[in-house]
């Protein structure tokens, strides 16, 4: 081969780097792209991000968490969001403008781990569809499953987390750099590997430690996969017990002395007793039958209908079948001459079926379905790859990060096994293990086909073709749910765009405004405490959700002796049927009694719609004055 000259030198280092931006490059404006659709329309005014909001401003106002304030996760989300509160002053604003900073990391760490088991392309393709379908959509019912408004700051925080540990394992044990590959490659097969760096295992530690204290389901994935990654490193790298014995320990302290720590500032700050259920916590409540009994939780996993799951992940199977298995044979058929003309004559077809026949909005987002049957095939193709790698004495480097990958995402989506889909707690659960099935279809699919002296060129275009149209048909499915928003509730740094709920919102603020004295207090039963926030009006009581889970998980007894004992001046009952848990309806078919408290203690100040909590009312809120309490404007 001839030499470059120095000009063809320049020009071939110019064409090196910009392949080392154009993915970030891209990833980011489609980043962008996404987050102009939906601007100003994250956040559901009744559902769940309310807490989010509230518990921070009430622990910037100085209450602590499991003293003054009931709370099932660990410590760590709400007092991050209490000091970006404290920082940046309070309001909606500053979490969304830090949670789409944390959208843009873990897009990043996504981006660096996918093209260290694949190629730049691949991991290109696999953050736009992040982008685009997961961190900053609405394809469902409430807008609270997305990185700017998640419905739980601990599930996206832990996820962040998870990843920077993931990247401290890769760097200590299971990725190399290139020089010591070459080093690998001139010594004896599988000997002499370096020993693992101690630094980045202490801070996969530390990160882990980390996420213990966010949500059980990151946690668990996250560890099952970080042993499974020293594991491997043992077997494949022909560890002596002692060195492996070493890694585990230095991991191990990392994680157990983030826990003391925690555990030792929580005793300060608070008491002994809420630093352990900080820490243990949320793994009683994550193990409770009770709980994990619940329909909605059985729907969650895909248990509640087996039949449906199992019949829904096969249709979509035989979708998936149709379209890849034709496009294989295609693309192994074309050789030679073939491939100089037949991938741009197909790219050119396979866009015009795009703008012509765009993917279904209400199918799209069930398009990862399959999920469950094909994570473990994966799995089992990764180990079988590994294992050709190492007796072959290649550097298996990338082969082992893929095996942990692919293990965390079957850990991740484990909650929500038989029910993949991209809504819901999908849009974190579910998104690794699509992500490694866009990096497969675009990547290593193609990889083989060429392996066979086929077209992988071909195959890869047609599989970004099928990306590309599924994602496309979440984003519509995201634009025709921003479009039901079309009332504005709040202002200013707490403003966002509700459905019609906003109205009847917007009426009890105004309500509750003439009737709240300074220091009043207020309660929202059974959900609906963003009342409280956008009023800035404290729950007296540590109970500020009244769902079913929340009733098993701290017991109706506590929450009728905390309302006895500091009775709210105000109660708002806000219409909420609760079907997908097994009770219809609060006060009739769970917290009775509790709710006999309520009507024996207050009187009627307004209704606003129709009388919630009962059969024929889409939505309503009823504003209750305890008798002690004069009312100020309204005689009820």
């Amino acid at each position: 081969m001839p030499e470059r000259t120095g000009a063809d030198s320049r020009r071939f280092d110019g064409l090196q780097a910009l392949m080392k931006v154009a993915g970030p490059v891209a990833v980011f404006a489609v980043g962008l792209w996404a987050l102009r659709q939906g601007w100003g329309l994250w956040g559901d005014v009744q559902v769940d991000f309310g807490r989010e909001l509230y518990v921070p401003w009430r622990l910037e106002a100085g209450d602590q968490l499991y003293a003054d304030i009931a709370y099932f996760n660990g410590p760590i989300s709400p007092y991050f969001n209490a000091l970006c509160f404290r920082i940046f002053g309070v309001g909606m604003s500053t979490l969304v403008g830090a949670n789409i900073a944390i959208a843009g990391l873990i897009a990043g760490l996504l981006y660096v781990l996918l093209a260290r088991v694949s190629d730049r392309f691949s991991a290109a393709v696999a953050g736009a569809v992040f982008a685009a379908a997961f961190a900053f959509g609405h394809p469902g019912e409430y807008a609270n499953y997305n990185y700017v408004t998640p419905y739980s700051h601990e599930i996206t925080h832990g996820l962040l987390l998870s990843l920077l540990a993931l990247s401290c394992l890769a760097r200590a044990l299971l990725m190399r750099s290139g020089g010591e590959r070459e080093a690998r490659r001139a010594s004896p097969p599988r000997t002499g590997w370096p020993q693992a760096d101690a630094g980045p295992l202490l801070a996969a530690g530390l990160f882990s430690g980390l996420v213990w204290l966010t949500k059980v389901e990151i946690f668990t994935a996250l560890f099952g996969a970080t042993i499974l990654g020293i594991a491997l490193d043992h077997f494949f790298r022909e560890r002596k017990a002692s060195e492996t014995a070493r890694n585990v320990g230095v991991y191990a302290s990392g994680l157990l002395g983030l826990l003391a720590i925690g555990f030792v500032t929580l005793t300060i700050a608070i008491s002994s007793e809420h630093a352990r259920t900080a820490l243990l916590g949320p793994w009683h409540s994550a193990f409770d039958s009770r709980i994990s009994s619940l329909m909605f939780y059985r729907w969650v996993l895909g248990t509640l209908d087996l039949q449906h799951s199992w019949g829904l992940i096969g249709e979509w199977m035989v979708r998936y079948a149709a379209c890849l298995l034709p496009l294989g044979l295609i693309s192994l058929a074309c050789r030679g001459r073939l491939t100089k003309w037949l991938p741009p004559a197909a790219g050119l077809v396979f866009l015009a079926l795009l703008v012509g026949y765009p993917a279904s909005p209400d199918l799209a987002p069930q398009s990862v379905r399959p999920l469950p049957v094909v994570m473990p095939l994966m799995l089992v193709a990764a180990f079988g790859y590994l294992l050709w790698e190492h007796r072959s004495g290649r550097d298996v480097s990338a082969s082992l990060l893929r095996m942990v990958l692919i293990f965390f995402g079957l850990g991740l989506q484990a909650k929500m096994f038989l029910n993949a889909q991209i809504y819901h707690y999908g849009f974190v659960l579910v998104m690794p293990s699509t992500l490694l099935l866009v990096v497969a279809l675009v990547g290593w699919l193609p990889a083989l086909v060429r392996q066979n002296s086929g077209s992988g060129l071909l195959f890869r275009m047609g599989a970004c073709a099928l990306v590309l149209w599924l994602a496309l048909g979440v984003v519509e499915k995201s634009r025709l749910e921003f479009a039901k928003l079309v009332v504005p509730v709040g202002a200013g740094a707490d403003s966002l765009m509700a459905d019609q709920r906003g109205r009847f919102v917007n009426l009890a603020i105004e309500t509750l405004r003439k009737e709240l004295e300074p220091g009043a207090t207020l309660a929202v039963l059974p959900e609906g405490v963003m009342l409280n926030y956008l009023l800035r009006t404290k729950n007296p009581t540590p109970y500020i959700n009244f769902m079913p889970p929340e009733l098993l998980i701290f017991g109706e007894d506590p929450m009728l002796e905390a309302f006895s004992e500091h009775p709210p001046d105000f109660i708002a009952l806000v219409h909420h049927r609760t079907d997908l848990y097994g009770f219809r309806y609060f006060g009739t078919d769970y917290a009775k009694r509790l709710f006999a408290w309520v009507t024996k203690n207050y009187v009627l100040v307004k209704t606003i719609g129709k009388p919630p909590l009962q059969d024929g009312t889409v939505f309503g809120i009823t504003i209750l004055r305890h008798r002690s309490v004069t009312s100020s404007s309204l005689t009820g």
